[in-house]
C-alpha cells in the first residue's frame, strides 16, 4: 500500500486549482463512492462517510484530517476548510490506506490511478480535459470480475509460476533470465531443459509444517491430505509388537482422480503381491488367493473434512467430523445419494469399535458431507470388491485441499494409536 502515499501530491495543488478540479469532475468523491459501495448517493459523499463511520472508527484514533475532509465534501465554501484539508492530507492518506486494507487488494490500483490523475491536474491548467474515466474503468473491471463464477475467475492457464527475474551474463538477449534459471536447476538438481519432456514435476508450497494456534494444539501444513494418515499408518506398523495376523501397510497413488493407473488402488499391485507371497509359501492357487483377500480386514486410511463454521451449510452438524475429537470412522461413504459408496457392515463396525475401546483410542463417527451436497470416499469401495471387511477412517482436516491444511495434534496421536491397535488385534 506504499502507493497510497502519493496522494500527498494533493498538497502541491494550488487551492483554486484543486477546488475547481473537484467541482468540475468530482473525481475524489467518485472514487470514494466506488470504494464504499453506496449506491444511494450519487456524489459518493454519504458512502464515504458511512464507510468511515462503520469501518474505521475501531482502528482510527487520530482523525484530525477527517473533519476538514468532511467539511470539504459536505459542500463548505470556507477557505479554511480547503486549507485544512490540504494541510492534513497526510492524515487523510493514512485514513484511506486503512480503509483500503479492509477492501480487496485491487482497490489499491484504483487509488494509484486516482493519484496519477491528480498529479496530472497539478501539471496543467486545462483541468477540463481531465476526467475520472480511468477510475470508472477500473471499478467496472472489478465489478465484472466479481460476477464471474469461481471456475471462470481463476483460469488454470493463468496460474503462472515465478521462477526468477535475474538475467545471466552481460550479453543482450531475451533468454538471459531463462538461462539463469536453468543454470540453477542444473547446479542444484542436475536438470537440463530436455528433462522437462519426461520428468514428473509438481509445484507445491515450500513452507515447512508448523504449529498453529495460541495453544500450539494444531498443525498447519501443505498436503496433510493424505500424508497425515500415511505417516501415522507407517509409524503404527513399524512400532508394533508381533501381530496376530500378517499385517501390511499399503500406500497407493492417484486417489483424488479415481485411484487409477499402475500405482492406484485399482491396479493389481496388491493382489499380485499377495499372490507372490502365497507362491513363495508353496501354497498358491487362484482360489486360495481369493480366500486370502476375502478373509482380510482393512482400515482405509484417509482424512475427513473437519467441520468448518464458515461453510456450515455443507455439513450435517450432528454427523460431522470435528477437530480434537479423535480419529474419524466413516461407515457410509460416497457422493450424492451416495454413488460410488461403501457401507461397512454393522458387525465389522462393532469389531473396530471394540478394538479402539480396548486400547483407549478416542474416535468419532461422521459422514463425508450432507447426502445431497456431495461427499466422497477413499479406497474402501475398491478393497470391498475382494469381499474383505473395510471401513474409511482418518484424521479430520480443516480447509481440506487448500494450500495450507490444519489438523489437531490430538487427532494425529489418536490416529497412530488406532492404526497400531487395529494391526495388533484385527
Amino acid at each position: 500500500m506504499s502507493d497510497i502515499s502519493s496522494v500527498s501530491s494533493l498538497s502541491n495543488l494550488s487551492r483554486d486549482l484543486y477546488y475547481q478540479y473537484m467541482i468540475d469532475h468530482n473525481s475524489m468523491s467518485t472514487m470514494f463512492h466506488a470504494l464504499s459501495g453506496d449506491d444511494s448517493d450519487s456524489s459518493g459523499t454519504s458512502g464515504l462517510m458511512n464507510a468511515v463511520s462503520s469501518g474505521l472508527t475501531s482502528s482510527l484514533s487520530g482523525v484530525q484530517g477527517l473533519e476538514s475532509l468532511s467539511g470539504l465534501l459536505g459542500g463548505s465554501d470556507s477557505s479554511d476548510s480547503l486549507l485544512g484539508a490540504s494541510q492534513s492530507i497526510s492524515g487523510f492518506a493514512g485514513i484511506l490506506e486503512s480503509y483500503l486494507n479492509a477492501q480487496r487488494s485491487e482497490a489499491a490500483q484504483m487509488a494509484q490511478s486516482m493519484s496519477e490523475v491528480l498529479k496530472e491536474a497539478a501539471k496543467t491548467e486545462d483541468t477540463s480535459s481531465l476526467t475520472y474515466q480511468t477510475v470508472q474503468d477500473i471499478y467496472q473491471y472489478f465489478q465484472e470480475q466479481s460476477k464471474k463464477p469461481l471456475a471462470e475467475g481463476i483460469v488454470g492457464e493463468q496460474l503462472n509460476l515465478l521462477l526468477g527475474s535475474k538475467p545471466i551474463g552481460d550479453d543482450e538477449g531475451s533468454d538471459r533470465v531463462k538461462l539463469a534459471v536453468m543454470q540453477l536447476l542444473n547446479e542444484k538438481y542436475g536438470i537440463t531443459e530436455d528433462d522437462f519432456v519426461s520428468a514428473e514435476l509438481e509445484i507445491v508450497p515450500a513452507g515447512k509444517a508448523r504449529e498453529c494456534g495460541l495453544d500450539r494444539s494444531m498443525i498447519a501444513a501443505y498436503g496433510q491430505d493424505d500424508r497425515v494418515c500415511a505417516y501415522t499408518s507407517l509409524l503404527a506398523m513399524l512400532g508394533m509388537d508381533t501381530p496376530k495376523h500378517t499385517s501390511c501397510c499399503l500406500f497407493t497413488d492417484k486417489e483424488e482422480i479415481g485411484s487409477v493407473g499402475a500405482t492406484g488402488m485399482q491396479s493389481r499391485f496388491f493382489e499380485n503381491a499377495v499372490a507372490e507371497l502365497l507362491d513363495a509359501m508353496g501354497c498358491y492357487s487362484d482360489l486360495r488367493l481369493r480366500r486370502t483377500l476375502k478373509n482380510s480386514s482393512m482400515l482405509s486410511s484417509d482424512v475427513s473434512a473437519g467441520y468448518d463454521p464458515a461453510y456450515g451449510e455443507a455439513f450435517e452438524k450432528k454427523n460431522a467430523a470435528y477437530l480434537g475429537r479423535g480419529i474419524v470412522l466413516n461407515k457410509f461413504t460416497g457422493a450424492r445419494g451416495k454413488s460410488g459408496s461403501n457401507d461397512a457392515n454393522a458387525e465389522y463396525v462393532a469389531r473396530v469399535r471394540n478394538i479402539f475401546d480396548s486400547h483407549e483410542v478416542a474416535f468419532q463417527t461422521a459422514e463425508l458431507g450432507k447426502v445431497d451436497v456431495g461427499g466422497g470416499g477413499t479406497i474402501a469401495y475398491i478393497a470391498a470388491l475382494y469381499g474383505m471387511e473395510v471401513i474409511d477412517s482418518g484424521v479430520a482436516v480443516l480447509s481440506m485441499h487448500a494450500p495450507w491444511e490444519v489438523t489437531s495434534k490430538a487427532d494425529i496421536y489418536e490416529a497412530k494409536k488406532a492404526y497400531k491397535a487395529f494391526l495388533l488385534e484385527a
